[in-house]
């Protein structure tokens, strides 16, 4: 198989920014792991507040990216314009309303001073969950970038 043309400087340039967006979500997922993985007794309460700083974060980075795929001439249109609208498309798109939904719901539910929070463990698994959906979304998209443009922008190159 012959590879395509090489890739407009409109796709080098989506693809650079979102391995950028990327870069940066993983980033906020690290510092949830971290704050996830931080002893608990004696200091549930800042241990929450940790959890929560940082999974707002993970949020931020996650909206930003969201929205800068979506967006006229961003990551969807450019993919959709290479290849059409394939499935793997239509689901990293869909994902890019599920995600920051399910990065809310969890946000909403540590937010409620009323409340009771779920446990740290169920926390924990809730979380953990949540970020392999994040991750599976970049490889996703990443695969994506590379089947249209044939450029790889998978982390830790």
């Amino acid at each position: 198989m012959q590879p395509p043309r090489p890739p407009s400087r409109q796709q080098r340039a989506v693809a650079e920014a979102t391995a950028r967006e990327h870069t940066a979500l993983l980033e906020a997922i690290h510092r949830l792991e971290a704050a996830l993985t931080s002893p608990v007794p004696r200091r549930e309460a800042a241990w929450r507040d940790r959890v929560r700083q940082e999974l707002a974060q993970v949020l931020a980075k996650l909206e930003e990216h969201c929205a800068a795929a979506e967006r006229p001439g961003g990551l969807v249109a450019e993919l959709e314009a290479a290849q059409g609208r394939l499935p793997e498309l239509r689901l990293a798109a869909e994902e890019h309303r599920t995600l920051p939904e399910a990065v809310q719901g969890l946000l909403a539910c540590l937010q409620q001073p009323d409340a009771r929070p779920p446990g740290h463990g169920e926390l924990r698994r809730e979380l953990a969950s949540l970020m392999n959906r994040l991750r599976a979304h970049q490889a996703r998209e990443a695969d994506l970038i590379f089947d249209a443009f044939w450029l790889d922008i998978g982390a830790g190159d």
